[in-house]
């Protein structure tokens, strides 16, 4: 990683709405100053999908790389799933390119 190259805070909120955030809606009803200031310093992805109306298949994605409902593991996703076959994952690329990763 080079000096230039900036930090990435990655956020998955479970059961929060496009419009919760004031940066995102100015007649939002919940204060969130701190997440709003971290908008307003860098770069929103604002088109994003979601695979299921739970999160947890959201998260396999995020950790493995795969679509959870094209796996073997399709009733695992909302409980405890053993054998994840990983494929790249976004901080798994992210490391390859010499980017720092956690969780």
């Amino acid at each position: 990683m080079t000096q230039s190259n900036p930090n990435i805070i990655f956020i998955l909120a479970d059961d929060m709405g496009y419009g919760d955030l004031a940066c995102q809606n100015a007649v939002s009803k919940i204060p969130t100053p701190n997440l709003d200031r971290l908008a307003s310093q860098g770069v929103r992805f604002t088109d994003a999908h979601a695979p299921s109306s739970v999160c947890t298949p959201s998260r396999y994605a995020i950790l493995t790389g795969r679509y959870s409902w094209r796996t073997r593991l399709q009733g695992g996703v909302s409980g405890v799933s053993h054998g994840l076959y990983w494929e790249v994952a976004f901080g798994m690329a992210l490391g390859y390119e010499g980017w720092a990763c956690g969780l």
